[in-house]
């Protein structure tokens, strides 16, 4: 079996990505400002005063809807109820709404609540025309930032995936020695889809002889035989990627001896950071397996020969 060493996304790709992200911040503040030119802002002093005390409350109450919305998505289960079924032909949509809104009335609600004290610092240093906006911006393009960074519905894969298996059978001791693991087609462009780049999500255990996966709409089991190769690519069309992830592609033969290529992405890291550290200690769990056969072939051939 043959390994790749592992590639970070180019420094070009990166600046791009970031640079393509700060445009769009810099773009909605212009329009926010420029909406706004016709009207008095009112004067940074001001939020020192009733105006200060409206926004604190305001952002108070984002911030309360935000925690409900973000309870309930999690103690639903995305609101799903029934596990007999497969439930990836609709979760991509389901998540990508729940991340939207939690995500919305938690950053806005931490600006306005940051605004006031914020506006009088900066009006020490930045003209008053633009003090408002830009004060109310930053804290907000900052929570955001963090957001990406941070993956608050994190803990709803896992427990999606155990909730599934369970229902097809699968005991909790077992899903205890298993990896949760989202699977990918590599060779689909992932900036292409939506919603999430997993096709579906489940559990890897990798045993002495078989790396094995179960999830919602499929599986697989793979003998040491079978493994081909072990790559290692950036996926370009992941966040993830510009926090030094490198996902992991297992190429192998299936048991009719059709060649696959597959995606694997970890469902347990609550930051991208952590994600490609993960991602870091799945290939190297991978590639021992693999390169353990070798070894136990040739030590027993060292056996033989002696």
């Amino acid at each position: 079996m043959s390994q790749q060493k592992a590639k970070k996304i180019s420094p070009l790709k990166w600046l791009a990505g970031v640079l393509a992200f700060v445009a769009v911040i810099v773009g909605a503040s212009a329009l926010g400002m420029a909406l706004n030119r016709g009207g008095e802002p009112p004067q940074p002093s001001e939020l020192a005063g009733g105006l200060g005390i409206f926004a604190m409350f305001l952002g108070g109450l984002f911030l309360l809807v935000g925690v409900v919305l973000y309870t309930l998505v999690l103690v639903s289960n995305c609101f799903i109820s029934n596990f007999d079924r497969p439930f990836m032909p609709f979760i991509g949509k389901r998540l990508w709404t729940a991340n939207l809104l939690v995500g919305i009335f938690l950053q806005i609600g931490g600006g306005l609540m940051l605004w006031p004290t914020v506006a009088q610092l900066a009006a020490r240093v930045l003209p008053s025309a633009i003090v408002i906006p830009v004060t109310f911006f930053v804290p907000v393009v900052l929570l955001q930032i963090f957001f990406i960074w941070f993956s608050i519905l994190r803990p709803l894969s896992p427990a999606l995936i155990r909730r599934r298996l369970a229902a097809c059978g699968i005991s909790e001791e077992q899903m205890a020695a298993g990896i949760p693991i989202g699977i990918s087609n590599p060779s689909k462009s992932s900036l292409k889809k939506f919603t999430i780049i997993e096709e579906d999500l489940g559990m890897l255990w990798v045993t002495p002889d078989t790396l094995i996966y179960r999830g919602d709409t499929m599986g697989f089991d793979i003998g040491r035989s079978q493994m081909i190769e072990v790559e290692r690519k950036v996926d370009a069309g992941a966040v993830s990627a510009y926090f030094g992830a490198v996902h992991v592609i297992i190429r192998f033969h299936e048991a009719d001896g059709t060649e696959r290529r597959t995606r694997l992405h970890v469902e347990s890291s609550w930051t991208m950071t952590g994600t490609a550290r993960e991602l870091d200690r799945l290939a190297k769990t991978i590639e021992d397996w693999a390169d353990s056969g070798s070894t136990q072939a040739a030590t027993a051939s060292a056996a033989l020969a002696s």
